[in-house]
């Protein structure tokens, strides 16, 4: 996993700041029998603009904007299979983790094996040093979001809930 340094301005709709283009997108998840709900998601691109320079990190190559640079944050044994992530407010982490598994989707939706990582940088140095499993037994993890301290997981048929509510890192609670 990477990270790149610079952030959008606060409160924009579009921008294109330093050769990446943020979008601000708000959706709406309709129940025909309850509440609506709002769902923000952040989708952030990078564009190519002249004088990006290349880094080569083995065995993968990337073109980097200006103003921008590639660290590795987390690596295995904290996480695998990396599919999305997201921050909370205090810097964690939270990442899908496949579980790599290859059975057929009829199998896998009756026997679960992906799960959600809660990553900590414990030293402040900015690379993640610890990982716990936050949620496991999800089927096919297809987004992720943190907002008013529970983790949603859009994860088909479903989209869940998951709150820790003693405080243990582990999502005890699951909606």
């Amino acid at each position: 996993m990477w990270r790149q340094s610079g952030r959008p301005d606060q409160g924009a709709k579009r921008r294109n700041s330093g050769g990446v283009a943020f979008d601000l997108i708000q959706g709406r998840i309709c129940d025909a029998l309850g509440p609506t709900y709002v769902v923000l998601l952040i989708f952030a691109s990078c564009l190519v603009a002249h004088g990006d320079k290349t880094v080569t990190l083995a065995p993968h190559t990337f073109t980097i904007p200006n103003g921008f640079e590639l660290q590795r944050v987390a690596h295995p044994p904290l996480v695998k299979r990396p599919v999305h992530l997201c921050f909370d407010v205090d810097g964690v982490l939270y990442v899908t983790d496949s579980s790599g598994d290859t059975r057929k989707a009829t199998v896998q939706i009756n026997d679960p094996r992906h799960r959600v990582l809660r990553l900590v940088d414990r030293d402040g140095d900015g690379v993640f040093d610890e990982s716990t499993v936050f949620a496991d037994r999800l089927p096919f993890p297809e987004g992720i979001l943190v907002h008013n301290g529970a983790i949603y997981i859009g994860a088909p048929p479903h989209i869940w809930k998951l709150r820790d509510t003693d405080g243990d890192h582990v999502a005890d609670e699951r909606t």
